[in-house]
């Protein structure tokens, strides 16, 4: 049944993704990944690369990844099968709402606009964010600790990531964008109130 879960997750996330960027593709074009700066493609292939690969030979024969499998309870297993589930409808909130600014990579598209309807109207990454949980819901549902150490990598490398990401939406939409900073989180939505946006002057990949 968990692995089940599982597939079902993986899959539904999958899809939904697949669905949306290839609208993206035929209507804005896309940017290839060779375009960004080459330590990010690097660091894309050293981490993005084994967590990618785990997730998938998990779901097409467990023993495969069975040298990485730890003793987890079941109510925590079915916890992240719960949050997983949960992570699928966000999913697809997020990437409706980015339309055909959705991208590859951390550059901006010809015919950027700035998202801040849906889930852009509390966080500015929301996609990133949601991955992470789908991500560390799968390890959980797997009790697999080498996809979770690879999640924990991805995560540490996505704030060095989005600040360059925010560089460029920076250029493109100056004051308008340092406002929406101003009152946005980057990963969660902001507690503590707008703060005062600076004067100089999609929002995912």
């Amino acid at each position: 049944m968990l692995r089940a879960a599982y597939i079902v997750i993986l899959g539904a996330t999958v899809s939904i993704s697949m669905y949306f960027r290839h609208k993206a593709w035929r209507v804005a074009g896309a940017i290839p990944r060779r375009a960004e700066p080459r330590p990010l493609i690097l660091a894309r292939i050293v981490f993005g690369l084994p967590l990618w690969a785990a997730v998938l030979l998990y779901a097409i024969q467990p023993r495969w990844m069975g040298w990485a499998e730890v003793g987890l309870p079941a109510w925590l297993r079915w916890t992240g099968a719960a949050v997983g589930g949960a992570t699928v409808p966000f999913l697809y909130w997020v990437l409706r709402s980015l339309g055909t600014n959705i991208s590859e990579t951390i550059l901006t598209k010809e015919r950027q606009t700035l998202v801040t309807h849906g889930p852009y109207r509390w966080i500015r990454h929301p996609l990133y964010s949601g991955a992470c949980v789908g991500l560390a819901a799968l390890s959980l549902i797997a009790a697999n600790w080498f996809m979770g150490l690879m999640t924990v990598f991805a995560m540490g490398m996505l704030p060095l990531m989005v600040r360059r990401e925010e560089e460029h939406l920076r250029a493109r939409f100056g004051f308008h964008y340092e406002e929406y900073v101003a009152r946005t989180g980057r990963f969660v939505p902001r507690l503590l109130g707008p703060r005062v946006p600076e004067t100089h002057g999609a929002n995912d990949a």
